[in-house]
């Protein structure tokens, strides 16, 4: 398997000088073997994507690509609009989520004539397909898939991505300190080769902004450590946290793993390889 993390912030992009290191695309990350692909999530990340596939195509090729949503917050779906893969009639995308009906009708918006001159999906060149999960597995461009669901206002979901061994957890906008929930994604996360955890905050700032919907580096690795997973990446980094920010929460996250778990900080175009 190979995770691909196009976007890793949370919120809004804010590029600077001081940011080069991990990077100011909001969230999506692929995960591959071999052929096989998913998308997860549609933040400004997607548009880097858009370029691979592009250059990577042969004219004319028919495609199917398949998108997973944790949830339709705007961080998240804002980079759909400049997925070049829509416009091409030889594309079909398939969007999967919660709701099929929601994520449809939030996506005509987001090509509807207020934001875009598309006026609506219906002028777009590829097929798109929408899905709602159902609950337990779910078999999605050959992988195994599940999911549960997070802590965060207006809901989000976590899900483990399965290629025979190896697993893949996706666990943004969660926010730790519901007993219901963290069970769930421990459970879910139970064994993972790699975790993406939300880590967005430090742990003063996490104090000061409980129902905001996200986790500090410490819960991440409370996680992390609960399930046995073997890499923790902390992911959804505050668009005002610079790279020396994210550095040093990375060290500490790393001190409290110690050897038990490895512990990356996500970075715009990192490629982990479990």
């Amino acid at each position: 398997m190979r995770v691909v993390l196009w976007g890793t912030r949370g919120a809004i992009t804010t590029p600077g000088p001081a940011k080069v290191n991990h990077g100011a695309n909001t969230a999506c990350v692929t995960v591959s073997d071999g052929d096989r692909m998913l998308i997860l999530d549609g933040g400004i990340g997607i548009i880097p994507l858009a370029e691979r596939i592009m250059a990577t195509r042969r004219p004319g090729e028919k495609q199917s690509l398949h998108l997973l949503m944790s949830h339709l917050h705007w961080d998240h779906v804002i980079g759909l609009p400049f997925f070049t893969p829509v416009f091409i009639p030889s594309f079909t995308l398939a969007i999967n989520g919660r709701d099929a009906g929601q994520i449809a009708s939030t996506t005509d918006r987001l090509f509807s004539s207020t934001y875009s001159p598309i006026k609506g999906t219906k002028n777009l060149g590829a097929e798109l397909v929408y899905r709602g999960l159902d609950p337990g597995h779910t078999r999605m461009a050959g992988f195994e898939v599940s999911h549960t669901e997070l802590s965060h206002p207006g809901g989000s979901m976590a899900f483990r991505i399965q290629s025979g061994e190896r697993a893949v957890v996706y666990a943004t906008d969660h926010e730790a300190g519901d007993r219901v929930r963290d069970e769930g994604l421990v459970e879910l996360s139970r064994g993972a080769d790699i975790l993406v955890h939300d880590a967005q905050w430090t742990l003063s700032e996490r104090e000061q902004s409980k129902g905001f919907g996200h986790s500090s580096w410490r819960d991440a690795v409370v996680c992390g450590l609960a399930a046995g997973v073997g890499t923790l990446v902390l992911f959804h980094h505050h668009p005002h946290h610079d790279d020396l920010v994210l550095e040093e929460m990375g060290r500490q996250a790393a001190a409290m793993a110690g050897s038990r778990m490895d512990v990356l900080v996500a970075r715009d175009g990192m490629i982990i390889e479990p």
